[in-house]
């Protein structure tokens, strides 16, 4: 019982999660008879779908995957694109902490690893990513690289994964120019050097599509293995991997009504199988929330609260278009709309001139809009995140087949689209780098002074003095707070030790105000709070003023 809680004793432990608990169990056991009893039902479907080969067998398969082998030429410009895309991501991996980052840190980063992975009072905690940064921070010191680490390493993940969609569902000859455009991604950059989980989504949803489509082909235990591993932990990260799953789903049902599709049937009832068993296992990896939290912070949290229709059907066009705008960030705008072009030419080839006749990225639009319909919620631009890689696959799909029409040879198409493939990685990640629009952005709220203002307090603090700070930038303060080792106890704000009039006696008291929020109304909002006479400023800094008062002057 002492595991339950990271200072040893057992206060979650309540008779509700006791409960949730026995009924959790009865569920899982449940559904393992009924998983049990539909494997006996379809054992010879089954045994038939992997045609009786052995484990063995299906392992030298599985390495043998055609999408995995590369040309040496093939190999060199995928080193090549992944070098471009790291250096552009390395660029911004330290810039100053956002405000998601920072609540994923303190609220879940530097407590047990049992309240990581169960406590979810909001929906920021993005399980997968903040048990690694639990893992990280509690082996390593806190260093706001370290606490990205995980998102890059799957952002950078995103690139190979790319060029291995783009040749299972396209052709060989596009991969590297999807890559590329990958690579160079501002959108893609940006979350890839931000403590999220959206770029493990994104690399879950191209893994998913390769090894179902593969799967779909060729039979395979470790495919079927892998792909339910990889929707487990797609859905771990971010509960909106259902969006992607819905377009497999529809991408593989509506494959199989293709004439032109020589899919066994059999093969596609192994398919499901394996994703039914991801979701079981997902089911595995929630069981801490579900129960420490319950299911209604799943379910029933504000992030999905139903909005009314008529409120929904407004809105949702301009939350389209600020998420095109953000795809489209940083990318000159002829060439944007020459990526539209190639795109539906990427869709009229598949349809016409392919064996695999549905494009999975209409696929994936289509379910997630659906999905968002009977929802009637407004997802943020970066829950669209998952669909940038597919769309810029199939952008490059029909940018190769413009570009094999300049020459007859095949090993001239190869060396054009090997070298426009490199020379769009080195521009597109110079013009991100170049641009700064990530520094600038404020994705997760942001004030890139708050280091340089923990300083200024550092240097000037008194003993006895408290500070107050804006919501909710009070989280990037207070993460500051913790690296420069200043008492958190002196921070105050609406949501970091909420202020309580009655008890705040300081020999001085500071005010933090971002250049955001309206000065005058704010200083008025704590005066009213603490009782404090009117404050003076002691610094004004490019996002933020700071003023302070001494403690004799407060209010009787």
């Amino acid at each position: 019982m002492n595991l339950l809680s990271h200072d040893l004793n057992c206060e979650r432990f309540t008779l509700q999660a006791y409960e949730r608990l026995r009924v959790s169990g009865l569920a899982i056991a449940v559904m393992g008879l009924l998983l049990t009893a539909i494997c006996s039902r379809y054992r010879t479907r089954l045994s038939h779908a992997l045609n009786r080969r052995t484990l063995s067998e299906d392992f030298q398969q599985f390495i043998r995957l055609p999408s995995a082998r590369l040309m040496p030429a093939d190999l060199a410009i995928l080193c090549v694109t992944i070098a471009c895309g790291l250096a552009a991501r390395l660029s911004y991996l330290n810039q100053p902490m956002r405000g998601d980052e920072c609540i994923t840190f303190l609220q879940y980063g530097v407590v047990s690893f049992l309240t990581c992975i169960s406590d979810y009072g909001a929906p920021n905690n993005h399980l997968l990513n903040s048990a690694l940064i639990n893992l990280c921070v509690h082996i390593f010191p806190e260093q706001p690289w370290l606490i990205r680490l995980p998102s890059l390493i799957f952002g950078l993940a995103i690139i190979p994964a790319t060029f291995l969609y783009a040749r299972a569902f396209h052709n060989k000859a596009c991969a590297p120019l999807a890559a590329a455009l990958v690579a160079g991604s501002s959108y893609l950059v940006e979350y890839s050097v931000l403590a999220r989980g959206y770029t493990m989504v994104a690399a879950a949803t191209l893994l998913m599509a390769v090894m179902l489509r593969r799967l779909l082909m060729k039979p395979n235990t470790l495919y079927a293995g892998f792909l339910a591993v990889t929707i487990a932990l797609g859905c771990y990260a971010i509960p909106t991997m259902v969006y992607s799953i819905g377009g497999a789903y529809i991408w593989m049902a509506t494959t199989l009504t293709i004439e032109k599709c020589t899919i066994d049937r059999r093969a596609a009832f192994f398919a499901l199988a394996s994703i039914t068993c991801g979701a079981l296992l997902t089911v595995l990896l929630y069981l801490p929330v579900i129960i420490f939290s319950g299911p209604a912070k799943l379910f029933c949290n504000e992030y999905v609260e139903k909005r009314p229709f008529h409120y929904w059907i407004e809105h949702i066009p301009t939350s389209l278009l600020q998420t095109w705008d953000l795809f489209n960030r940083d990318v000159w705008p002829p060439i944007s709309a020459l990526l539209v072009v190639c795109f539906f030419l990427s869709a009229y080839v598949t349809f016409r001139r392919t064996t695999w006749q549905v494009p999975f990225v209409a696929m994936a639009i289509l379910a997630t809009i659906a999905l968002l319909t009977v929802q009637q919620v407004l997802p943020y631009p970066r829950v669209w995140l998952f669909v940038l890689p597919l769309y810029l696959s199939a952008a490059a799909h029909g940018l190769s087949y413009s570009l094999n029409a300049v020459s007859n040879k095949r090993s001239t198409r190869k060396v054009l689209c090997g070298s426009v493939a490199v020379a769009i990685a080195v521009v597109s990640a110079t013009a991100v780098i170049a641009r700064r629009s990530i520094w600038l952005s404020d994705e997760g709220g942001y004030l890139p002074e708050a280091n340089e203002i923990v300083e200024w307090l550092r240097a000037n603090w008194r003993q006895g003095q408290g500070v107050f700070v804006v919501a909710p930038k009070d989280v990037l303060i207070a993460y500051y707070f913790r690296r420069h080792s200043l008492p958190e106890q002196s921070l105050h704000s609406e949501y970091v030790n909420p202020l309580a009039k009655s008890a705040v006696r300081f020999n001085r008291c500071v005010f933090v105000i971002p250049e955001s929020c309206n000065p005058e109304r704010s200083i008025e909002k704590f005066m009213d709070a603490t009782g404090y006479s009117k404050p003076i400023e002691a610094a004004r800094f490019a996002h933020a003023l700071v003023y302070f008062v001494d403690g004799k002057n407060q209010r009787q």
